[in-house]
């Protein structure tokens, strides 16, 4: 493993910053980096493989006034290790960045002391800019470190991920008791995506409401893991699931929507009514979901919501308007829960999957005339040289219901092999 912590800031305008401060602020915040990630890419070729993290930083990403200098080394810097992890991910080195804002450091006491600020005073106006309340702590930062350094990220290869409370994945492997004591509601919990959800969240300690209309294999039942039936197509229904699970279970902690639908049709092909089904179950059943819970989750004091979308709310497959609109409006409705309530303490974050195996996606594949070839074609398509597994998706969703991700929140976290990071050249 490889962690590339060290920076310095320098501040001014590009009228106000000297040949000698760029220079310095590029050999240390990019230069160097590249110089260690090389030596070590080296090394871990020959030992099977490994896990590189770069810190960059939010205003690599969203720049702020008066830091030239710092703020494109900090954006080379992401954009450095999206290449990387491109790259390098046929050969099982996975490289990605973070992105923190404001964190709660001797430095940034020091830079507000030099300005003329008192620290403590000058930090709780930050902390009012913040929907979750606080700026960053050290150990907020090094609990996502962690996560991507740990197996448990293996498919998380290329990314950027934000840290800053607002916006914008985990620990070791096996994980457990995580969850100790959280009452769960996960939607489709019974099949798929869904079903690698719930067993990691039982793994974790959780007990989980399966939330379906069909009830789902009964060796998925358990004391810890029980089903209660509705049809989310009904507000009725799910209001009654809700207040169903409160009662059965003692209350409720965490909210996973991941039921849903998916046809392939065009605009000139769908009817208004398959319009409607696709949304009442996509995106209207996750709003009465998160608005029966609501009242719960609040009282919980540290509720969390983990919503799934998909890599087709950021493009889209051939036939699939009505699912791609369906799943943007889920990573919309995400980010705007999480700036609502991140006061009241429950966080709301996305999971945006590409290609995950499952039964429906084998019959799929095996549909086709020349089934060798898709297979083959698929893992072409993914640097990490193999398909998501439903697993992958619970790692994923076990750490975001966990207190470990608490300065997280409004996130969609694209989980999908480095496949969208991957540019398509022609073939010879």
């Amino acid at each position: 493993m490889l962690v590339n912590n060290a920076g310095i800031i320098t501040r001014g305008n590009i009228l106000e910053t000297t040949d000698e401060h760029w220079e310095r602020t590029f050999d240390i915040n990019l230069t160097s980096i590249f110089y260690t990630c090389r030596k070590a890419i080296g090394h871990m070729k020959g030992h099977g493989g490994g896990a590189i993290v770069n810190v960059s930083s939010c205003w690599g990403l969203y720049p702020g006034l008066g830091h030239a200098a710092y703020c494109t080394s900090r954006a080379a810097v992401a954009s450095f290790s999206k290449c990387l992890g491109r790259d390098h991910a046929h050969d099982g080195i996975r490289v990605n960045a973070i992105c923190p804002n404001e964190v709660n450091t001797p430095m940034i006491r020091t830079g507000f002391e030099r300005r003329g600020f008192i620290p403590d005073t000058a930090i709780a106006e930050l902390n009012k800019t913040v929907p979750l309340g606080r700026i960053a702590e050290p150990e907020d930062i090094a609990d996502v470190v962690f996560f991507l350094c740990s197996d448990a990220a293996r498919y998380i290869a290329g990314t950027a991920v934000e840290v800053n409370g607002a916006k914008p994945v985990y620990r070791g492997h096996p994980m457990t008791t995580r969850l100790a004591g959280k009452i769960a509601i996960i939607t489709g919990g019974g099949r798929g995506i869904g079903a690698g959800i719930t067993q990691r969240f039982v793994e974790e300690g959780a007990i989980v409401a399966i939330v379906q209309r069909n009830a789902p294999p009964e060796p998925m039942l358990n004391e810890h893991a029980i089903y209660v039936k509705a049809d989310l197509s009904s507000s009725q229904e799910i209001s009654s699931a809700v207040q169903a699970v409160v009662e059965r279970l003692g209350g409720l902690d965490i909210l996973v929507n991941n039921a849903g639908i998916m046809f392939e049709k065009t605009v000139d092909e769908m009817t208004e009514a398959d319009w409607d089904q696709m949304m009442d179950i996509n995106l209207k059943a996750p709003f009465l979901l998160t608005k029966a819970a609501m009242p719960h989750l609040r009282k919980s004091g540290r509720g969390s919501i983990v919503n799934i979308g998909s890599i087709e709310g950021l493009a889209s497959n051939p036939g699939h308007p009505a699912y791609s609109a369906s799943k943007a409006g889920i990573h919309g409705f995400t980010a705007a829960v999480a700036v609502d309530h991140g006061h009241e303490g429950i966080r709301c974050n996305a999971i945006a999957p590409g290609w995950i195996n499952s039964d429906l996606s084998e019959v799929y594949i095996d549909s086709m005339a020349d089934s060798a070839r898709v297979r083959k074609e698929l893992l072409a398509m993914h640097p990490v040289g193999r398909l998501g597994e439903p697993r992958d998706v619970g790692n994923l969703a076990v750490w975001l219901a966990s207190d470990e991700s608490a300065f997280v929140t409004g996130l969609v976290s694209v989980m999908d092999g480095g496949r969208t990071k991957k540019l398509p050249l022609p073939i010879s």
